[in-house]
Order: structure tokens, then sequence, then C-alpha cells
């Protein structure tokens, strides 16, 4: 297959229906009006195979629905709902991974989060696979969430269960790929819907996405936010089987779980959060004036001072998606 017929199907498959205001894909540029009084968030993210992922790890219809589902996350985040995706092939072939399959996972993907593939590129490449998705969101101006925003006497609360991705990412490597830690890493569930909900029902202080690990973005969200926290994991660890480490729910990386600060006096319903969306909501912490992150266990707090995914560290074990830094 050449580059003019894959664009050719690639066009004719998403080019209708379109909202109003919309172009794309088919042209030189894509455009979309976002509505009076919300803004625009936006960002974008890649997966190349061999560091990322390997081969055999996920069919084409999952590669397809994966790619948008990590940047769905970072929009979560924020409080936003996505509006529109481009998408960057790099392929050393055509169609090769590119198939009827993995635009199956992207079509499927589109209908579930309700946005549209407004256009984007392919080139050839004599290095692997890479696939950049760069999505933008809509929300209301003002009501976009940051990690910036956290107070002492914060609680901190994550949703679902940190580590299972990076245990089933393990399997993968192990050959398990049908555990069920294995699907957490093949299928992650961005979290857009019960984000909008907390931001309206909550107004959380500040928020990050669980993309490196809970440890080293929990760090980040305190380092915005200029404080500290005390955490204590014995509820996530007792809430798997067979239990996760608390290493693992540190480390692991890839959960894309919401992690969240919220002032005392607003803070959520989580039996009503789980029967709404199925999935914990769990408190694990309080955000402190003294800085740094210290883990509770064994009767003392510890210092946080490990790592999480990092693709340039960690040697060709942790260039290769299989064993995150800091393990």
């Amino acid at each position: 297959m050449d580059e003019r017929g894959f664009l050719e199907r690639v066009i004719a498959r998403f080019a209708s229906p379109r909202r109003a205001g919309e172009v794309g894909p088919g042209d030189d540029a894509a455009v979309f009006t976002p509505p009076p009084g919300m803004a625009v968030a936006a960002t974008v993210d890649a997966m190349v195979e061999g560091t990322h992922f390997l081969a055999g790890w996920l069919t084409d219809r999952e590669l397809g629905a994966r790619i948008l589902r990590v940047s769905l996350s970072d929009l979560a985040a924020m409080g936003a709902m996505p509006r529109g995706a481009l998408l960057a092939v790099e392929t050393p072939e055509l169609p090769g991974r590119i198939t009827d399959s993995f635009w199956d996972g992207i079509e499927e993907t589109l209908r579930e989060y309700d946005f549209a593939l407004l256009g984007g590129n392919v080139t050839r490449t004599s290095g692997p696979l890479a696939l950049t998705s760069t999505l933008f969101g809509l929300v209301p101006a003002g009501t976009e969430l940051s990690r910036s925003g956290a107070a002492p006497g914060d609680a901190l609360w994550v949703t679902g269960a940190p580590g299972r991705a990076g245990r089933g990412r393990l399997d993968l490597a192990r050959g398990e790929g049908q555990t069920a830690c294995a699907l957490a890493w093949r299928r992650p569930l961005p979290r857009i819907l019960e984000a909008r909900w907390l931001r309206d029902e909550c107004q959380p202080s500040a928020a990050i996405d669980l993309s490196d690990g809970l440890g080293i973005d929990c760090a980040r969200l305190l380092a915005a936010s200029r404080v500290g926290a005390d955490i204590d994991l014995a509820e996530l660890v007792s809430g798997e089987t067979p239990p996760l480490a608390v290493t693992e729910i540190l480390e692991g990386g890839e959960d894309y779980e919401l992690l969240l600060a919220l002032p005392p006096e607003r803070a959520p319903d989580a039996a009503r959060f789980r029967a709404l969306f199925g999935t914990a909501l769990t408190r694990i912490g309080t955000v402190t004036a003294k800085r740094g992150l210290r883990i509770a266990g064994g009767g003392a707090s510890e210092e946080f001072r490990g790592g999480g995914w990092d693709p340039f560290a960690g040697g060709a074990s942790n260039a290769a998606g299989v064993t995150p830094a800091g393990r």
C-alpha cells in the first residue's frame, strides 16, 4: 500500500459526520470552534515499539485504542472533556500494524468518549513503529484543574488500583498476557467522566494523572503546589488479591488513574462514586506544610526517594518497557 491509498482510506472512514464548526480530516489543518465560555486543553503523547511496548503485547485493535486512551487521561486530570484528536504514524511499511483492526480500536474509543479524529500524518521510518496522539478537550473557563493548588490540610484521594498496570507489564514480559493486571495495562480506563463528576461535586484543589507511578506523580503535584504530604497505602495494598507490594503501587507506572487533593469539607462520597463508576475512590493521605512525601509503613514514615516509569533510565530492560526505573 502507498501513502496516497492509505490516506484516502483513513479520510473516507473518518470524514463524516462532523460537528458544526469542525473541518478535517482531509484538509491541510483541522479546525474546531470552542463554544462560548469554554477553554481548550491540549495534550500530546507518544508510543514507540521497543520502548513503550513489545511485539505481541497488544493486538492491532488494542494498539489503536491505547494511543488515544493514554492522552485522554491527561485531559481527565484537567477536568476536560475530549473534542478532537490528531494522530501521527511513523511506520516501516504500510499498512504494517496500522490495519483495519487498528482503526477499529481508534473508532471504538472515539465513540466511547464522544470525540472526533480531526486529522494526522503518516511517514515512513527506518526505525520502529511510533505513534503520536494530540488531543484537544474543552473545560468551562476558570474551572480547569491543575497540579498547583493543593494546600495544607487537603486530603489526597486516588481512583482505582494503582500498581496493577505495572504488575501487568511484568506479566506481559513473562508471556502471561491474560492476567487481570495485564488487561489493566493493555486497556487503560481514562477517568474522563469520573474527573468531571469530582470537579463539579467536590472542586478539587489540585489533580494529576498517574502515568509514571503514584510516588513520582504525587511528588510532582506536591512540588507544583509547594507543599508536602504524609500518605498511607495500607488500604490500597489490602484491596488487591493477591496484594500488591507498596513498591509496585508507588513505582509501577502507566496506571492512568487520578490523584486529587480535596479540602476536607468537600470530601467525596466514596460509596456513591463506586456505585456510579464501578471503581474505588480511596483516601491515602493528607497534604502538609512540611515539604516532601512521606510513606507510612513499619511503624514509621519514610521519605519517598524512589522512582517510577522513565524510558531514559534503567538500561535495556526499562527501554523495552519491562522494568520501570527505581526497581
